[in-house]
């Protein structure tokens, strides 16, 4: 397939879907341009030549509730990997601002989804139920006798902490953990 025919079946699908569908000459060099399907886009080369197999492999990650986490893979294990890393890093991002967790919307049986790591989701429910009551880390040290630094440690998403400080992080806020039994999958497989 050359250029112009994914560019003219891009715009074929923007025109069902309603999305506004361009290419930007103004971005690279010589033939290169950005095709823009909405606000998405990809860099093509000379359209008069055959596209690369991997741009059209390349698989796309996005999220809905997060629209700062976008990533790809070239295959769909690879996708799924890449997808994980991609929410914590915008999740990180989300508390560093002091900014809510998005929710997730109900479970579409058309979307796959990622199910982030239960230590990960652990320790959003400390971060929220922090900010939702104006808990500052120094406020939670202070309660749980510790350093400053160890609540540093419990909020990073990144630390293997224990979930017994999870539990006493939350205790002290007179919260608690809820774990439900997991569903069974319609459709797909979770990330």
């Amino acid at each position: 397939m050359t250029g112009h025919e994914f560019e003219r079946k891009i715009r074929r699908l923007g025109r069902l879907r309603g999305v506004a569908v361009s290419f930007d000459r103004g971005h690279g060099k010589g033939s290169h341009g950005r095709l823009y399907y909405g606000d998405r886009f990809t860099t093509l080369k000379d359209r008069t030549k055959e596209v690369g197999p991997s741009l059209l492999s390349v698989m796309l990650v996005r999220f809905p509730e997060i629209p700062e986490a976008l990533t790809e893979g070239e295959t769909e294990e690879e996708a799924r990997t890449n997808a994980i890393d991609c929410v914590i890093t915008a999740l990180e991002g989300y508390m560093k601002a002091g900014r809510p967790i998005p929710r997730s919307s109900a479970p579409s049986p058309e979307r796959d989804r990622a199910v982030l790591p239960s230590l990960v989701t652990a320790k959003l429910a400390v971060y929220e139920t922090m900010r939702s009551r104006g808990w500052s880390k120094v406020k939670l040290a202070k309660e749980l006798g510790v350093p400053e630094n160890s609540v540093r440690r419990l909020l990073d998403l990144r630390h293997s902490s224990q979930m017994g400080v999870v539990d006493a992080a939350l205790a002290k806020m007179n919260a608690e953990l809820i774990i439900d039994l997991p569903t069974t999958r319609t459709r797909g497989r979770a990330a």
